[in-house]
């Protein structure tokens, strides 16, 4: 797990174990939103409801919780 910092925080992001799916993921480092952009992402976003956390109960027990 990796993380970005984004004008809106801190994200994180999946790693690899895949050279080429690491290329494709450095390749977002090119990429550049406009306020337009982040303003259609910030409108998709707001009509996400999130239910549930990503792990259940018994596999958050096994994670280091403290970043």
């Amino acid at each position: 797990m990796g993380f970005w910092r984004g004008s809106r925080g801190l994200f994180r992001f999946p790693g690899t174990r895949n050279f080429d799916h690491l290329n494709e993921n450095l390749g977002a480092l090119n990429v550049e939103l406009t306020s337009a952009d982040l303003g259609e992402i910030e409108t998709a976003f707001s009509t996400i409801t999130i239910h549930g956390g990503r792990m259940n109960d018994a596999q958050m027990e096994l994670v280091d919780q403290t970043v």
